[in-house]
This record gives C-alpha cells, structure tokens and sequence, in this order.
C-alpha cells in the first residue's frame, strides 16, 4: 500500500511539475526577454535659464536643477547615462552679468552639472534664442568664450566632431565668435546631430540659416535611413525661426526644407525645448503628452508603436512658469516642477519616459509618468544578431489583432486627430485639439511661449492611442505600462487554458491522494 501511495504521490508531483513548467514556457512574456537590459541610456534636459542674478554666485545653478540631475544618476543605479542631451536656454540675458568671467564660469557649471548624470562627461548642447544674451551684455571680444558656443565643451570633454559647420565656413567674418553653428557625433553606434541657434552678429535671431539645414540634408544624406539619429535643436519643429536669416533665407524657406527632410527619414528623433510656460508643455499622466510618433501609428504589442514618421520629444524643462502652480515668471528661486525626459534603447525598441523631479507635479499628474515607446530594430545599429531586434508582431505579415491607426495633427487639413481601430470603429480621443486651450502669451519674458499662429497643431498634445479608453472588444489601453510589460500578441487565452489545467491537475492529484489515504484506512 505504501508503494502505491508512493507511486500516487510522485505522479501528481511530476504532473504538478510538469503543468506549471508548461505555464511559465508558454505565458507572456517580454519581447526583449532575452536581454531586457538597456543598449543605451540617454536623458534629455532643456531650458536651464541659469540668469536672474544666479550667475553672481560661486555656483549658479538652481538647487532644483542640482537635484533633477541627481536623480537622473540614481536611475542608472548611479552609473550614469551614456550621453546626457541640453536642448538649449542654458542661460540668458536676465539679471546683471558683470563681466566675462561670469560667463565662463556660468558656462562651465552647467557643464559640471549636467555631467554628473553622465556615465563619462558625455554632454552635448545646443543653443537656444537666450544663450547669446550674456556675451553680448559684457561684450565678449571678438574669438572671445561665447556664452552661446559650448563647441570647445563638447570637443574638450566628448571628442573631435565627426563633421561641423562653422560661422566662417558660411562667410568669413560673419561672426565675431566663428560660432559653431551644427555637429554631428557618433556614439557607442549612436548617431547625434545637433542645430545652434546662430547668432551670426544680428542680435535677436532666432532662426536657422540655409546653410544649416543644407549641411543637415548632406550629413543625412551620408547616414541613410537605417540607423537613428537624435537630432537637437532648441525649437519646435513646426517653428523654427520667425525672421530672415542672415543668408537672407527666409525662415519659412527653412521649414520648408526641414519638413521635406523630416519626410524622407523617418528614423530621425527630434528633440527640442523652447516652450516651458502655461500648462500645456508638461506632462502630466502620460510621457506621450510631450513625445510624439508622428504620421500614422501601429500598436503592434501591448504598450509599443510601430509609426511611419519621425518621432518629435519634447525634453521638459528645468524652468517651467506662468503655470497654475507657478503664476508668475521665472527668477533666482527654483521652479515648482521640473521634467526631464529618460530614454532607453533596446535591441527592438526604443523607451521614452518623462520624470518629475520638482517640488510639485502638475495638477491632477502623476510623479511616475508612464511610458511611450516605439518599435525600432537597433540590432544592426550597435552590432547585435538581427534577431534580437524583431519583435514577432512587428515584422509578421498577419496584421495585429489591435491595429491602431493614428493620424496625428497637422498631417490633415481639419487638423483633427484620426484614431480608429482594425475595423474603423471609432475610439474616443479624450485628447482632441478642441479640448486644448491655447498657448499663453507673454512678451515681457522674450517670448518663451508665443508659439506663432501659423504652428501646425501638432505640438500642442494630442493623446495618442496609449490614452484610448478601454473597449471590451479590443485590448488598446497602455496607459502607464511599463516598458517591461511587452506581452506577445494572442498570450491571454493561452495563459488561461494553461492556468485551468494546472488547476485541473492539482485538484486531480489531491482527490486520487486523499482517496488512497482513506483506502488505507479501511
């Protein structure tokens, strides 16, 4: 009797075994399990506006932007991101500059700063329609420190450019600066490119020239459209420059031409500041209110995008004002709420996520931002098996059981979002232009936020389909996902079949124990 029992008890076990082996083999699982850690980790900051009589200081930077960049380490574990981005506004004209020693030791606390989040000093800036101010104040000599010019940072700390363009490679003597006005680095496989804002001796611009955007088609035109580019400017795509350049380009020439570029190389990650006043550039629930996957947009696993059109990422600020919490304008004293952007580069995708580090969040918002991320193969980019880049819906050719297909503003002439589902079922967009208020105006802080009226409404936040409400007959809510949580399309019925037998087996087991037990005892 004891070896039947024996025998009873070891086949239930193996069956117990067996059922949930067979669960854990075959429930969802990450589409990046089998290296689920980062290829590469970027932060993205912007808008410091380290003036207002900080610059007198020793140490000028704000505590709050001290303890954003702080923060950002302790993501890593305190190692540090690989490249850590500045998307422009460093300082600005604000506040009394004394003479050119401020200016230099302003810019190189910035620097000091900001690479303390970084894994090695890795710090690439760009200027906005500020950063000119302090020089032209103390009158920097001519080949002088530029307070808009962190060329000789980034050359100094990261290394030689891959390709540059300078003032004088324009025309000669067209800046008293030689300013540098775009770059271009290669990184661990990465590309980077970054568009200044040029001063070009006319004081108040803020528009790209010609020459830049014709140096950025070639240096495209050199990279391809298989690899990513983060590329840095301070401006909204839809507004860049609002005046004649000193080519005498138009700026709306300028835009022309970025939009064109924008259009033949998707794989391009736009990433710019410049707007950091109101309530409408912070985010507040979802990472998607300041990244947007532009043209249209596949669910293609749960909380992941495939989209057609580059991807625009607002960077956040370290000076966001004239807000419901922060009524009035920018000064010494910290902000209230502070953003910077995370980003992480998987094998198979790309993760965008927006932190909060300031004293508050904004109303109604969460201080854990869910989300945003998108499809993208980088295996080949950083020298992995192709495998490891493919997520199994991405590249199948059965459609995906939730499609999504979005339309963002801006690529339409109603400028109304178009999100449906496979079967052209409208989903409510809670986020819909008409619900958006517009942008605050205020022309005695030099313009931070006068977006022009012509702005395509695609910067202003659309909710894209991680908001969709829930629906029963389809699974499309992502909201706050983690980007851990990438679960394989069609697992759900799979896991709960697996779940009902391992149920099944251990309710079998039990019964066949307890009857041999009770046998036993007669």
């Amino acid at each position: 009797m004891k070896r039947n029992l024996t025998k009873t008890l070891l086949v239930f076990i193996l069956a117990a075994v067996f059922g949930v082996g067979a669960f854990f083999a075959l429930s969802p699982v990450t589409a990046d399990a089998a290296s689920d850690e980062p290829i590469m980790r970027i932060a993205l900051f912007s808008d410091l506006h380290v003036e207002y009589g900080l610059q007198k200081n020793e140490k000028p930077m704000r505590p709050a932007t001290a303890k954003s960049v702080q923060y950002a380490k302790e993501l890593t574990d305190n190692k540090g991101f690989d490249v850590v981005l500045v998307g422009g506004d460093m300082s600005g004209g604000r506040g009394y500059w004394k003479n050119q020693a401020a200016v230099t030791r302003t810019k190189n606390s910035i620097y000091e700063t900001l690479a303390k989040a970084s894994k090695d000093g890795k710090v690439l800036f760009v200027s906005g329609n500020h950063d000119a101010d302090p020089s032209l104040i103390v009158k920097t000599p001519a080949g002088g420190d530029f307070s808009g010019d962190y060329g000789n940072i980034m050359k100094s700390k990261v290394g030689k450019f891959v390709s540059a363009l300078y003032a004088d490679d324009v025309k000669k003597g067209l800046s008293p600066y030689n300013e540098l006005l775009c770059y271009r680095y290669t990184i661990n496989g990465m590309e980077f490119i970054g568009l200044n804002t040029p001063y070009l001796g006319v004081e108040g611009n803020e528009s790209l020239c010609a020459e830049q955007t014709a140096w950025l088609t070639a240096e495209m035109k050199k990279i391809g459209k298989s690899k990513t580019v983060f590329l840095l400017c301070h401006y909204p795509k839809t507004s860049i420059g609002t005046m004649d350049t000193p080519a005498k380009t138009s700026a709306s020439q300028c835009q022309v031409d970025l939009n064109k570029l924008f259009s033949q190389y998707p794989n391009i990650i736009y990433c710019y500041g410049h707007v950091h006043s109101g309530n409408l550039y912070w985010a507040k629930n979802n990472t998607s209110e300041l990244v947007k996957p532009e043209g249209k947009s596949t669910q293609v696993a749960k909380g992941i995008f495939s989209n057609t059109g580059i991807v625009a990422a607002h960077m956040g600020s370290m000076a966001y004002y004239e807000n419901t919490l922060q009524p009035g304008s920018l000064s010494i004293e910290d902000p209230v709420v502070c953003q910077f952007v995370a980003v992480d580069v998987y094998a198979n995708r790309i993760s965008f996520r927006v932190h909060n580090t300031g004293e508050q969040t904004p109303p109604g918002g969460k201080r854990e931002i869910g989300a945003l991320t998108i499809a993208r193969n980088m295996a080949a980019q950083f020298g992995l098996p192709e495998t490891e880049g493919v997520l199994d819906s991405v590249n199948s050719n059965k459609p995906a059981t939730n499609t999504l297909t979005l339309t963002l503003t801006g690529d339409s002439p109603d400028k109304t979002s178009d999100v449906t589902d496979s079967v052209d079922t409208p989903i409510t967009d809670s986020g819909s232009v008409s619900d958006v208020p517009s942008a605050p105006v205020n022309p005695s802080t030099g313009g931070d936020v006068n977006v022009p009226s012509n702005v395509p409404s695609e910067e202003i936040p659309v909710v894209p389909p991680e908001d969709v409400e829930d629906r029963e007959d389809t699974d499309t809510t992502t909201s706050g996902t983690d980007d851990g949580d990438v679960v394989k399309k069609g697992s759900a019925g799979t896991v709960l079949i697996i779940v009902l037998c391992v149920v099944g087996v251990i309710v079998i087991g039990a019964g066949v124990a307890v009857a041999v037990l009770v046998k036993k005892k007669k």
